[in-house]
């Protein structure tokens, strides 16, 4: 098994990561009690392990639409995987954590694996299910969050969060850096807390100083053993719709390992 290595335009900050040391991040309690009745709202306070999710997906670029089946997965925080069995052939989506930083791949229809851009491996890797998102990781030292307030989004009253990760290291450029790259914003339901979508910023492979606006959108909520689900979930780049899914069945603590969420 091949474990793909970060773009090379990042390898100064692996140079940087043996000296990354976790510490406590800043947290601002209103924020906090809010991504806790949050995550309380979406589990009842039950404990969420891994995932498995099917359904259609309907995925548009440009005026190309393909549509087909998805099956997506998730252990933890950190591991996910997306499989799009669509009518242009098959594409994989694979995220998870390396000694130090966080890493992913991508393939095609011609099934050849390619590694995801480090600078865009640092925001949610579970995007797609909101038990398992940055709600789910305050347990990890260097998640900040802060409170931005209440406006609309979507029509609808939502609290807003924003989640980064704070690392202390002697690069000062690093932790900057990384701030900006892993920053998620939250918007939550005022009514019920439930996630409505969140935010954040994808890159060119080879440019991570220029963004490409990513938002994740989630509606048609359901209780599957005593989760709330969203049964609707759409990403969209730069305002366009590029990803339509609905899902049909979820399960729940099934079980899922480690080399489920392997890159090759």
């Amino acid at each position: 098994m091949r474990v793909s290595r970060p773009a090379s335009l990042f390898v100064w900050i692996l140079l940087v990561a043996p000296s990354l040391t976790a510490q406590q991040a800043p947290r601002d309690p209103q924020a906090v009690a809010l991504a806790v009745s949050a995550l309380t709202a979406l589990t009842g306070g039950a404990p969420v392990n891994d995932v498995a999710l099917t359904g259609a997906a309907t995925q548009i670029a440009g005026s190309t639409r393909e549509t087909g089946t998805v099956t997506l997965k998730a252990k933890g925080t950190q591991e996910s995987r997306i499989d799009l069995a669509l009518s242009g052939g098959r594409h994989t989506q694979v995220r998870n954590q390396a000694p130090g930083y966080p890493q992913g791949a991508w393939s095609g229809p011609d099934a050849i694996s390619h590694p995801i851009a480090l600078h865009n491996c640092w925001t949610d890797a579970v995007w797609f299910f909101p038990p398992l998102s940055s709600l789910a990781a305050l347990g990890s030292p260097d998640l900040a969050v802060s409170y931005l307030g209440q406006e609309s989004r979507l029509g609808i009253s939502v609290q807003h969060l924003r989640f980064w990760r704070q690392v202390s290291t002697r690069s000062t450029n690093a932790i900057q850096l990384i701030h900006r790259l892993s920053t998620v914003d939250m918007y939550l339901d005022s009514a019920s807390l439930l996630p409505v979508a969140i935010t954040f910023n994808l890159h060119p492979d080879v440019d991570a100083g220029t963004d490409i606006a990513g938002e994740v959108r989630f509606s048609d909520y359901r209780l599957v053993s005593g989760i709330r689900v969203p049964f609707h979930v759409q990403e969209f780049l730069n305002g366009g719709l590029v990803l339509d899914i609905l899902i049909s069945n979820v399960t729940v603590n099934l079980g899922l390992q480690d080399t489920d969420f392997g890159i090759s």
